[in-house]
């Protein structure tokens, strides 16, 4: 991940600068309950956080939930491909 010059990180020419106000691991022995948690916690604003993971005996994903966007004290940026804004 290529950091801009302001120092937020750019992913496909956004900046990902979203400020993470919970955050909670879901876990579970059986992939189609997982599953159902997952959907749950994004009804109430939560958003999966990489790869589901497999342990010895139960499934996990981490869920995370951004501060609302129009909150933010920051203005995002778009970074074009040069590095310029």
């Amino acid at each position: 991940m290529r950091r801009g010059p302001n120092g937020y990180s750019e992913t496909k020419g956004q900046i990902m600068n979203r400020r993470i106000v919970g955050y909670e691991i879901v876990s579970d022995r059986s992939y189609s309950r997982l599953e159902n948690a997952v959907n749950e916690k994004i009804a109430f604003g939560f958003e999966p956080l990489g790869a589901m993971t497999k342990g010895e005996t139960h499934f996990f994903q981490t869920m995370v939930k951004y501060e609302d966007a129009g909150r933010q004290d920051i203005t995002p940026k778009v970074f074009a491909p040069d590095g310029g804004e």
